[in-house]
């Protein structure tokens, strides 16, 4: 083998240290020995082996000790523990601290050792697969960010996509990661445990079936970049320029309300408010954007009302002779000054971002004010928000007002 597999295996004792070494070159593995936990430490930063075997319990630096720095300063070396006390806690402790196997000494079958290796070094192929395929998503979406920025539109929303590249990575992660690695690892340490000890005991089956807890987490994780990427496709959209129309505002914001009459938002004890100018007030807009600004608000101002005992929505719009505007106001607990400004950064969000299974407080991805803002920018117009602690919140989008045969 041009470049053979580096194995270190550290071991206080010389005849199991002679025994592994022996037995895996003959498989054309590249062993390295080190007889006490201080020497192994050293030797790992020295070769950066492929894979670890390593003693539990030994002088001066013992093996958990080992593991932990090996995991911290290397997390995706496989470590496989060996001892020979039969103590099932170490077992345990070893798997929390980061180990991917565990040996028993004296070894029975050395074949148990390749097995060990080829595992483990499957596990890293997954992961090394799943960081490449982060790498070519980020580019993917990086390259289809520069194509929607062709128009002065599309510009509005770069940061966004921008962001979004940036934030998926961590729930990619857990997506792409657990879901593969959820069940090898799962095989791997129930296969070998049984081998090595039969029936297992109900303590180590609870550990084992703890592990479930990961899917779960997977699930919220996929829940939550399910909301960014919805939200990513309605910014996507073909040119919008072609889907510019010359619309009443009022008609658009009427539509918009016979809808919320008849969803669950006013069995929740809201009282409801419309404002609506009796004049007419021509804009030239996307009708799925202003859909969008609108749905974004008043989602805004329920999440706003959630603990609200008394909860009142108003909605209304008006016109000056050169703008006209939509405003949804609420009388929730307000916004703090200091972080007025910053509700309109992208991914900012003073909510929680995921939720509890029992809980149904309302969660936000910190994109809807980004995006009233820079779309009503796009028009040229703008947003403003008001706010007063114990009070309420009340956010205004402005747009350019078209002037009509009657207006002149």
């Amino acid at each position: 083998m041009d470049n053979p597999i580096k194995v270190l295996c550290i071991d206080d004792e010389y005849m199991i240290r002679r025994t592994v070494k022996t037995y895996l070159e003959n498989f054309n593995y590249k062993v390295y020995e080190a007889e006490d936990g201080e020497s192994g430490i050293d030797k790992f930063r020295e070769i950066d082996p492929d894979i670890v075997f390593c003693d539990i319990t030994m002088p001066v630096i013992g093996g958990m000790d080992v593991l932990k720095v090996i995991h911290r300063e290397s997390p995706n070396t496989p470590v496989i523990m060996m001892s020979g006390n039969g103590l099932m806690s170490g077992v345990i402790d070893a798997m929390r601290l980061g180990a991917w196997n565990y040996i028993e000494k004296p070894v029975q079958d050395l074949k148990i050792l390749n097995i060990s290796i080829e595992n483990a070094l499957e596990k890293v192929r997954l992961i090394q697969e799943n960081i490449e395929y982060e790498k070519n998503l980020e580019k993917m979406l990086e390259t289809r960010t520069r194509q929607l920025i062709k128009t002065e539109r599309m510009a509005a929303v770069s940061s966004i996509i921008q962001g979004i590249v940036h934030n998926m990575r961590s729930p990619l992660n857990v997506i792409l990661n657990i879901k593969k690695l959820f069940n090898l690892t799962l095989e791997n340490i129930n296969s070998d445990l049984k081998n090595e000890y039969g029936e297992l005991s109900p303590k180590l089956m609870s550990e084992i079936k703890s592990l479930g807890d990961i899917i779960s987490i997977n699930h919220k994780a996929s829940e939550r970049l399910n909301d960014m990427v919805n939200s990513l496709m309605v910014k996507s959209r073909n040119d919008k320029l072609e889907d510019v129309v010359l619309i009443n505002l009022n008609e658009l914001v009427q539509n918009e309300i016979d809808f919320l009459l008849k969803t669950s938002y006013q069995k929740s004890r809201i009282k409801l408010n419309i404002e609506l100018s009796e004049e007419v007030l021509m804009v030239k807009v996307v009708r799925a954007e202003v859909n969008q600004i609108f749905g974004n608000l008043v989602k805004n101002s329920l999440d706003a009302l959630y603990k609200q005992d008394y909860k009142e929505l108003e909605i209304g719009t008006g016109r000056n002779d050169k703008e006209c505007w939509l405003y949804v106001k609420d009388n929730g607990p307000g916004i703090p000054d200091e972080i007025k400004d910053k509700l309109f950064d992208p991914f900012f969000t003073t909510k929680p971002t995921e939720t509890k299974d029992s809980d149904n407080e309302p969660i936000g991805t910190g994109l809807g004010l980004h995006f009233c803002r820079e779309t009503a920018k796009s028009y040229g117009g703008n947003v403003i928000l008001e706010s007063e602690i114990g009070k309420g919140t009340k956010v205004t989008i402005i747009l350019p007002l078209y002037m009509t045969e009657t207006d002149s």
